[in-house]
């Protein structure tokens, strides 16, 4: 048993009716340049390989 609460099924939960209640509202925050910008840096120090 955890200490700790791990919070992935509820967040998922949250985004049934999320998308259900306001279509766009999840996706729209990871198109914008924003987020764009500051992800691309870390994604490039990453060796994918399979």
């Amino acid at each position: 048993m955890s200490d700790y609460m791990l919070a992935l099924d509820q967040g998922m939960i949250a985004a049934a009716p999320a998308r259900a209640i306001r279509p766009g509202l999840l996706q729209r925050p990871f198109r914008t340049d924003g987020f764009r910008s500051k992800v691309r840096p870390l994604l490039a120090k990453e060796q994918f390989s399979i």
